[in-house]
């Protein structure tokens, strides 16, 4: 598993950024790309789901933040309402450039003739072609374009989408990183279903005197468990440490690709305080293993219209 598992702990776009959109809801703001919370989405204004020559776009500057180098490897959008994408001009694509976002004086030529690099979001993983995004409310892409560039934009046509606009509920532009897969135990890392097989739904179950039932869902979420089975060799216990720390950095929350060859990906937040459970004393040193239960951040709520 570990082999072709990848996480990352840090999301470039932050407080610290600069964003503009081809147009923005007065409550599902810019803020809401990167506000660590997919339920609470941003979103584009009615009727701006893009066309030919005139995509729906949000583009942001990663400015002077410190420790970035403008070098991302790994885009993901999660809980999305973006369809399958199958009309003739349909794109969904993430564009880099060092010359500003559109609208900006000096902007790049973002739309024509573009210059820079260009990664587009509807490949799949699995079979390197186009796959329907609709079955997949959160997505991710590998990708270098190396040198890293100041400006990213999201670059969005979705001519068949019903709700009238774009939603995205959190945007992830960060690095994607891999444990260590050598020897002496190349599949250290197991990811394994939590106890509930399947979605959790939260909803609430009311029912009249008569006996009318009126149930409301809310939202869904997913459990997880990371497990780091049989740790006794130094440098694991080492690299592990270093993934809490910097996930622990990050409030607990981190972005998890069970396999990069299947186009899954999760935003997840650790639940459990004590990690670690020695199975194993002896003179050679310890067996250990730690088991992280993770807890996908909430999508699918019911949002005001």
């Amino acid at each position: 598993m570990s082999r072709h598992l990848l996480w990352s702990t840090e999301n470039f776009l932050n407080e610290d950024c600069t964003f503009w959109s081809s147009s923005e809801h007065s409550l599902y703001v810019h803020e809401n790309l990167y506000n660590e919370r997919p339920s609470e989405p941003f979103r584009t204004e009615d009727d701006d789901i893009g066309e030919a020559g005139n995509p729906a776009w949000v583009c942001v500057d990663l400015g002077t933040y410190s420790g970035v180098g403008w070098n991302p490897t790994l885009a993901c959008l999660f809980n999305h309402n973006l369809t399958q994408l199958e009309a003739a001009g349909d794109e969904l694509s993430l564009l880099g450039c060092d010359d500003g976002c559109p609208g900006e004086s000096g902007a790049c030529v973002w739309f024509s003739g573009f210059p820079g690099c260009t990664v587009d979001l509807t490949v799949s993983p699995c079979t390197g072609l186009s796959q329907p995004i609709e079955n997949f409310k959160s997505l991710f892409r590998k990708f270098n374009c190396s040198p890293g560039h100041r400006y990213w934009l999201l670059n969005i046509i979705d001519q068949n989408n019903t709700d009238g606009y774009i939603e995205i509920g959190e945007w992830w532009l960060g690095e994607w990183n891999r444990f260590h897969t050598g020897s002496p135990d190349p599949n250290w890392v197991h990811l394994q279903p939590g106890r509930e097989d399947g979605p959790i739904f939260y909803r609430e179950d009311n029912e009249t005197h008569y006996g009318q039932d009126w149930p409301a869902y809310f939202s869904e979420t997913e459990q997880l468990i990371l497990t780091f089975k049989n740790v006794n060799n130094p440098c694991y216990v080492d690299e592990m440490h270093v993934f809490l720390r910097s996930v622990m950095a990050n409030g607990g929350r981190f972005v998890l690709i069970p396999d990069e060859r299947m186009p899954f990906c999760y935003y997840v937040i650790i639940k459990n305080n004590k990690y670690a459970q020695r199975l194993v004393y002896g003179a050679e040193g310890e067996l250990r293993e730690w088991r992280f239960e993770l807890k996908t951040l909430t999508q699918g709520a019911i949002l005001l219209g």
